[in-house]
């Protein structure tokens, strides 16, 4: 997972500060990933180990999928969808 301690809806109120009032934020289950029905345009942050497990069947679903490293050691990454397909 992304976050390694606390709960849910303090990561869901941390990530509000970054978010505009009318952007949804949600935290999503790592068992969930890769089912969730994701409407685009979205970004997930997620641990470059979880992004591994299900980049294949990810990309499949979404293949204007975009990875940025989010931190140097490259171990969070972030995966931007922007257009419908």
């Amino acid at each position: 997972s992304y976050y390694s301690w606390g709960e849910s809806w303090q990561w869901q109120t941390w990530l509000g500060f970054f978010a505009s009032e009318d952007q949804p934020v949600a935290i999503i289950n790592p068992q969930e990933f890769a089912l969730y029905p994701y409407e685009a345009p979205f970004t997930l942050f997620l641990a470059n180990r979880l992004w591994a497990e299900h980049e294949e069947f990810f990309q499949a679903r979404y293949p204007e999928a975009n990875i940025q490293l989010v931190t140097p050691d490259q171990k969070l990454i972030a995966v931007e969808v922007l257009d419908e397909r």
